[in-house]
């Protein structure tokens, strides 16, 4: 397990019953690493590992001439109705750890990472600590009452995990710490009030970008902010490839895609759309004088509701970084720190409110 890693999360939605009274949320997290070709690929059949190495012979593998060979990615996925990103994606960096420890106080570890023959073996160590760690935490602990008993339960080495979960009437809960901050550093002031003004006119919406995991992290906020309303249409945070003809819809809704998906969907449909790039979200929004926008650009927030969310996210990324600096200053050398294990931050709560305000404002003076 001493290779290079990678962690994302996605998020997944259905209706609850038949009448779709409710929306059901699946969060799932997921953590990759490498391991060496299962046993049955030959290393001199392997066009990896001859291109790496110049040959393919039997000279080649007698004289040990294959320093290096390849390796295909394993995944680890837990997935949980809960908002607890950051939770799970302490849970999967822990059993992580404990394989990586394990394995290598084993006196065939060392075997069994660089030859094929024994991969069987690995991937079967794999599963048991699986079974061992991750198998007594689903039986054994219950969930939390949301607002009113909150869960801190141990998990191998470390301090507890708490998790909690949000009163039903209080402001929608968030998949992880800092999901404010960050989706505001990445929309900017421009692309959040496009967004939130998208969003409370339910017009047709698609956000995309390289990474699935802020495409689901920006739709989660997005929905959240709008809040005392909610998003009741159609909601699909990742939308796979083979579903795209959604877009064709002639309803609104909110959906994201991974950018390499986009090449299949015919343009003229994305004209009807807003579409907002959020590894570009400056070019996703700018207006071309001669051919006009290049996607559908939604009503306009007032200009004062506008100027005060876009005021207030510039304090909160000010507060953000100054509590940032702070964290810093007071950690222990060497101490690891989860932004996305973290509660929700007094300045995000205090940015959810004034949204909040600021949308209340706007049918004041409706019966």
């Amino acid at each position: 397990l001493d290779t290079a890693s990678s962690f994302s999360w996605f998020v997944l939605s259905s209706n609850s019953d038949v009448y779709g009274s409710k929306l059901v949320k699946t969060y799932g997290t997921i953590v990759r690493f490498y391991v060496p070709a299962p046993k049955g690929v030959d290393p001199r059949q392997d066009d990896f590992a001859q291109m790496l190495t110049g040959g393919g012979g039997e000279d080649d593998a007698k004289s040990g001439s294959y320093q290096k060979r390849l390796w295909v990615p394993i995944g680890i996925c837990l997935t949980t109705t809960l908002p607890i990103v950051g939770v799970i994606e302490e849970i999967l960096l822990r059993t992580c750890n404990a394989m990586q420890s394990q394995l290598a106080s084993d006196e065939s570890s060392n075997l069994a990472l660089t030859t094929s023959a024994d991969s069987a073996s690995l991937t079967s160590k794999i599963y048991g600590l699986l079974q061992k760690d991750l198998f007594h935490l689903i039986v054994n602990f219950s969930m939390p009452i949301p607002g009113v008993v909150h869960c801190s339960i141990p998990f191998l080495e470390g301090e507890r995990l708490h998790i909690t979960a949000a009163p039903p009437n209080g402001l929608p809960p968030l998949p992880h710490g800092a999901a404010i901050a960050s989706a505001c550093r990445l929309l900017g002031a421009e692309g959040l009030t496009l967004l939130l003004a998208a969003a409370l006119t339910e017009c047709r919406i698609l956000i995309h970008s390289v990474n699935v995991a802020n495409v689901a992290m920006v739709a989660e906020v997005i929905t959240a902010l709008i809040f005392p309303f909610t998003w009741q249409l159609p909601y699909i945070p990742v939308l796979p490839k083979d579903m795209l003809e959604i877009l064709d819809a002639p309803l609104p809704f909110f959906v994201g895609v991974a950018s390499v998906n986009l090449k299949f969907v015919d343009q003229s449909t994305l004209s009807e759309i807003v579409v907002v790039d959020l590894d570009d979200v400056a070019g996703s929004t700018e207006y071309d004088g001669r051919r006009g926008a290049r996607t559908k650009i939604p009503p306009a927030l007032p200009a004062s509701v506008s100027t005060s969310i876009s005021k207030a996210l510039f304090r909160l990324l000010r507060e953000d970084d100054e509590l940032e600096e702070l964290m810093k200053t007071s950690m222990f050398p060497g101490c690891r720190r989860s932004l996305r294990l973290e509660n929700e931050s007094m300045p995000e709560r205090k940015f959810r409110i004034h949204v909040a305000i600021q949308i209340c404002s706007l049918v004041r003076g409706y019966q």
